[in-house]
């Protein structure tokens, strides 16, 4: 077993020998502001900012990455039938001894998927934006671009040692909040393009803890910037948080950060956005939302293409199972005229049904 010891005076040292320097930082951007993303929403064209990145490849092994100035990135037509996920990522080809920004096709489907990142030594990826392409859509709209650097799954944030906390918790709430916002102000889902600038008025008691400085007139990002730091600087116990944050509704001033997250990311992943392409008359309905996991309370928005004109319908979001879809006013099968097309359906699954929360009015 041979020991290196990096750096020493008068030592030939290898690339291996410096990637070994990098290996106690995690994979992920190095903050929430590196390469940001641009769309017109008038062409198929995106543009990235700068930004600084790391990539664990191995325990033992690191690399640094670092764009310096704006990439446009160029994308494929839609499928004219069916959706997909189109992804911008950072791979690192070991083959071609450099790191690219480069888009990833998805696979069109009635349920599209996301693809899968590579995660080896040889080629080496991180998800920074999923791209939902609709059918025969010809220009990108920013309501369609999810960001993916907060989700540790694909992306995350870049930290040192072992004393992390993972930010997976603060992205599922950040697009819980975008989503109740948008509720509120009539939305019909997926990214706001002005979501950096929404106030913080009316959450900020649903989201304060003591030390947090939140105030109502910070901006949604400049919330959850100053939550991540209160989060960071607060290894140990949640107490102050199990009372104020709307989500948590099982956590206990006794739970450890660890458990916190565990309680909260199992909640979160129960929301999300999607969209139905079936046609009207057919009774099995399918719907994609990304990241999605069906348990009781699972709250998702379903933009239906061609509305319903079915009798008793189903819905399967990301093949889940066929579910009956109900009204919310009679708790019986909805009729064939409570989802019109174009239309994005707010539900909420009780264990049995899909319950339609806004059905079209008479």
């Amino acid at each position: 077993m041979a020991i290196s010891t990096f750096p020493l005076n008068g030592v030939e040292y290898s690339a291996a020998d410096f990637s070994s320097f990098f290996c106690t930082r995690t994979s992920g951007v190095y903050a929430a502001d590196n390469f940001d993303i641009t769309v017109t929403g008038s062409d198929m064209q995106a543009t990235i900012g700068s930004g600084m990145a790391w990539m664990k490849l191995s325990p033992t092994s690191g690399i640094s990455v670092k764009s310096d100035s704006d990439t446009v990135l160029a994308f494929d037509t839609p499928d004219p039938t069916y959706p997909r996920y189109d992804v911008v990522a950072l791979q690192f080809s070991s083959a071609n001894l450099g790191t690219v920004l480069k888009v990833i096709k998805g696979q069109a489907s009635s349920t599209p998927l996301m693809p899968t990142p590579s995660r080896t030594k040889t080629l080496y990826e991180l998800y920074l934006y999923a791209i939902y392409r609709k059918p025969g859509a010809s220009v990108i709209a920013r309501s369609n671009v999810n960001d993916l650097r907060y989700d540790e799954t694909y992306c995350g944030l870049m930290s040192d040692g072992v004393k992390s906390i993972p930010t997976q918790v603060l992205y599922d709430q950040y697009y819980a909040m975008l989503e109740e916002l948008q509720e509120a102000g009539g939305g019909s889902g997926g990214v706001s393009p002005s979501a950096s600038s929404i106030p913080l008025s009316g959450y900020v008691n649903y989201i304060h803890a003591p030390g947090t400085d939140i105030v109502e007139t910070d901006s949604v990002l400049e919330g959850i910037k100053k939550l991540r730091a209160y989060c960071r600087a607060s290894i140990g116990k949640v107490e102050g948080f199990n009372a104020n944050i709307p989500l948590s509704r099982e956590l206990s001033a006794t739970d450890t950060i660890a458990e916190a997250i565990s309680k909260l990311y199992a909640y979160t992943k129960g929301r999300g956005y999607g969209s139905c392409v079936t046609a009207a008359g057919v009774i099995a309905k399918e719907a994609s939302v990304a990241n999605f996991v069906l348990q009781p309370g699972a709250m998702v928005a379903v933009l239906f293409e061609h509305g319903n004109s079915a009798t008793a319908p189903t819905l399967n979001v990301n093949a889940t199972g066929a579910k009956p879809i109900y009204n919310c006013y009679n708790n019986a099968s909805i009729a064939s005229t409570d989802i019109a097309a174009k239309m994005t359906a707010q539900l909420v699954y009780n264990g049995e049904q899909w319950v339609l929360l806004n059905p079209k009015p008479a």
